[in-house]
């Protein structure tokens, strides 16, 4: 959704390992997504805000325990919800 919405893209936005520094955070809080849209808001109020982002690759493994749940349709569409709610913000100035 970021490319799509905010006109960026990361490799794997949904990887669980990130690292922010608190300064960072503090000059684009408050955030108001939970669940995973929270790393797209991160990265579009950081590039908003021109804050220097890298990315590393990281070594991922087949899932052991667990069900993915990306693929279910209440968690797309919430997505796709928040992203444009998200854009709204950002672009009309409220964040």
């Amino acid at each position: 959704m970021g490319s799509i919405f905010f006109g960026f893209y990361f490799r794997d936005i949904d990887c669980g390992f990130k690292l922010f520094k608190k300064e960072a955070l503090n000059k684009i809080m408050p955030f108001r997504s939970e669940g995973a849209m929270i790393t797209t808001e991160i990265l579009a109020k950081a590039k908003k805000a021109k804050l220097k982002i890298n990315q590393v690759e990281v070594m991922h493994y087949p899932r052991k325990y667990g069900d993915q749940s990306g693929g279910n349709l209440r968690v797309i569409v919430r997505a796709i919800r928040e992203s444009f709610s998200l854009w709204k913000d950002l672009n009309v100035g409220r964040n």
